[in-house]
């Protein structure tokens, strides 16, 4: 919404729109523990508003691109629409479109943070896709597990896909096999370990709206084999949340977010850049461009 500057201490602050559903970190992980349960269609409609408004920072605006650095549930805000916007852009980077290559990166978490990324600590939009594909797995199949991503290519290969379904949402009427099918399956072509395989956020924001055939969309990127996962992903350490192989996430612990509204004030280590430090993820991606 704007920035502002404290004299005596010399500090920037960026000011965002109060977000009073907080992150979804806090509906995934402890969704048995509130009385608002996220229901298929808020949890579609996030995907959505996520795919969106991180294919709007990947084909940029002067030139200029932003690599988030850091996707994952506790930085993705929810209003109290459930509408999803993108926050904390501690480790973004703005580069030159025609540069886009690897960025150095400061740091990233440990369980979203691509194989590749943490092999050499750079950025890419590809490492920002691959956190992004667990997003989606997460949001689909109800939180945190170790593995998710080879567990979900297990049960792809196996023609079982959707046996990956939060349970919890085999009551919901509004539960479309057709729509839990496409996030998953573009939840896990996202987080493929083999980066040349991932699709551009543009293509896997269509495959998520159903704007692309499947089979199209499966011909040109190829689905993760388990295998795969094991020849690219280094070892990463298990947060203390996890979901069991068949079922709900657990409720002991906590997660990585926190479930009170987020503040209004944040600190901006580049205010001049503040335009592009909070991406509105419902706003609408440009409809030109190919695939970056």
């Amino acid at each position: 919404m704007g920035w502002s500057f404290e004299n005596d201490k010399g500090s920037f602050y960026l000011i965002y729109e109060y977000m009073a559903e907080g992150s979804l970190d806090g509906h995934l992980i402890r969704h048995q523990e509130r009385k608002k349960r996220l229901d298929w269609k808020k949890r579609y409609t996030i995907a959505g508003d996520v795919a969106r408004g991180l294919t709007h920072l990947h084909e940029g605006q002067g030139g200029r691109i932003v690599l988030h650095g850091d996707i994952k549930p506790s930085n993705i805000l929810l209003d109290s629409n459930f509408n999803a916007k993108l926050g904390d852009f501690g480790l973004a980077l703005i580069v030159d479109q025609q540069a886009a290559g690897p960025q150095k990166a400061s740091g990233h978490t440990p369980w979203y943070v691509a194989p590749e990324c943490a092999k050499t600590g750079k950025s890419t939009k590809e490492s920002d896709i691959y956190s992004f594909g667990l997003v989606l797995l997460e949001i689909a199949c109800g939180g945190r597990k170790k593995d998710l991503a080879k567990w979900v290519s297990e049960l792809n290969s196996e023609g079982n896909i959707l046996n990956a379904a939060d349970p919890t949402l085999k009551d919901d009427d509004r539960h479309e096999n057709l729509e839990m099918e496409s996030l998953l399956m573009v939840g896990l072509h996202c987080a493929h370990p083999d980066p040349k395989h991932r699709p551009p956020m543009r293509v896997a924001m269509q495959a998520l709206n159903l704007d692309m055939a499947r089979d199209a969309f499966i011909s040109k990127y190829p689905a993760p084999t388990p295998k795969e996962y094991l020849l690219f992903s280094p070892p990463v350490a298990v947060p203390h949340t996890s979901m069991n192989l068949s079922g709900p996430p657990s409720t002991s612990g906590g997660g990585g977010g926190s479930e009170s509204p987020m503040p209004l004030l944040a600190n901006a280590a580049h205010p001049t850049t503040a335009s592009l430090y909070m991406s509105n993820a419902t706003q609408t991606a440009p409809n030109d461009g190919g695939e970056n």
